[in-house]
């Protein structure tokens, strides 16, 4: 609902509801584990159960009973907009609770404030441990921040304090479903001409990096990407995807997918991303490489399959495509100590020989809204330089005027020949 009982009530000068709701709402639970002890290890399955129960319970308190039921599902008031019924917030992309009188969603480009609201900070925290546990971390003030994953595939950091100073905030970034090239056509984030190009840049198995500032839209993209992969090679082709915490939701036969792991408890057992790239990659016989996002030395080991004729396609944060080849993705590549001994001009003459094709995103605005555009593509050709090559990256694609138009015919076909096709 829009506004829960807590929302309504505040400014009116009645008395806070939270002794009532957790009377309420132990009285629920202790029937629960009487009846019906499954329904509390799995709450979403038996969800028109419990709120029987609570309707039951709550007697006079009616108002009561979406709050209650929804802390027993899991995520508080937050709940419709994580597990939408019906089509209100279906395309909810984002949810921000800033303090727990605050909280955010974005829809359709606008972030706007709610009535929505905790009880307390006491009770966001119980939440937000809730949706950590689920994802199977923890949080206390010895690990004040969590990046994890829910269950529907959607991205969630939990802060706390020390690190959090107004008290907790949670972000979670959700997918709601993935979107083809065409849908983003029909969503003004790209043009036909322009996918026509994509489709046949992955056909040709070209290196594709996916950039741009955060929330920008890049894993919508990479997804949509890997689609065209199965279209354009067949369901058998073999795909191998990479991923700190796994976002992608691919549609694709022939698929694996491996995820790196966080340290333990005593602080064992760690898999980093860069270690699964590193030692897996080459050895899965991959016809695609996917790498949810680099962020830092795994980019040496990325793009030497690029090099050695594996397609890889792949993210990460850059301020346009200029940088992307010629600042952030040679400085992740020297972050690995192999990058390091390699040194500045033969980094770059690697990336000049690894990437293809970068799709940089942005948010637009467009009236009162920030729209996820597709702002540049660029061809990364090659030059030069004084001891070996650099990469020389072309726009074939800008945004202008409110639309994404071809500066130039592309000429990256001629660079690689790929034999599969």
């Amino acid at each position: 609902m829009e506004k829960s009982l807590v929302a309504k009530l505040l400014g009116t000068g009645e008395a806070s509801p939270s002794d009532e709701a957790e009377t309420l709402r132990a009285r629920i639970l202790a029937r629960v584990r009487r009846e019906n002890p499954p329904a509390l290890r799995d709450p979403l399955r038996y969800e028109s159960y419990l709120h029987g129960v609570a309707v039951l319970e709550a007697g006079a308190a009616q108002l009561l009973v979406e709050d209650i039921v929804n802390d027993i599902l899991g995520y508080g008031p937050i709940q419709p907009y994580i597990y939408p019924v019906g089509d209100r917030y279906r395309d909810v992309t984002e949810v921000m609770i800033s303090r727990y009188d605050r909280v955010y969603v974005e829809m359709d480009g606008r972030l706007v404030r709610t009535g929505t609201v905790f009880r307390s900070e006491e009770h966001l925290h119980t939440v937000a441990r809730k949706i950590v546990m689920s994802a199977g971390k923890r949080i206390d003030e010895s690990e004040p921040i969590v990046d994890a994953r829910l269950p529907d595939g959607s991205r969630v950091n939990v802060m706390i304090p020390p690190v959090s100073v107004d008290g907790a905030t949670v972000v979670v970034r959700r997918f709601p479903r993935m979107m083809s090239l065409e849908e983003l056509v029909e969503r003004g984030a790209l043009t036909e001409e322009a996918v026509s190009f994509l489709r046949e840049a992955v056909a040709a198995g070209l290196n594709l990096v996916v950039t741009g500032p955060m929330g920008s839209g890049k894993t919508t993209v990479l997804n949509a990407l890997v689609s065209i992969f199965s279209d354009e090679w067949g369901p058998e082709a073999s795909l191998v995807i990479f991923e700190d915490v796994a976002e992608l939701q691919p549609r694709h036969e022939n698929v694996r997918r491996l995820e790196s792991r966080p340290p333990n408890m005593e602080g064992k057992g760690e898999i980093t991303i860069a270690y699964l790239v590193q030692t897996a990659m080459l050895r899965l016989r991959p016809d695609l490489i996917v790498l949810g996002e680099c962020r830092g030395r795994e980019a040496y080991y990325v793009t030497a399959a690029m090099c050695i004729g594996h397609p890889v396609m792949t993210t990460f944060h850059a301020v346009d495509a200029v940088d992307a080849v010629r600042n952030r993705l040679p400085g992740m590549i020297m972050m690995s100590a192999e990058g390091k001994a390699e040194g500045t001009e033969r980094v770059l003459d690697r990336v000049a020989g690894a990437v293809d094709v970068v799709v940089h995103m942005s948010k637009v605005k467009e009236g009162d809204r920030r729209m996820r555009r597709v702002v540049q593509i660029a061809e990364v050709l090659t030059k030069e330089a004084p001891s070996g090559r650099a990469p020389d990256p072309r726009l074939v694609f800008r945004y202008r005027d409110g639309k994404l138009v071809r500066c130039l015919k592309p000429e990256i076909f001629e660079k690689k020949k790929v034999v599969f096709q």
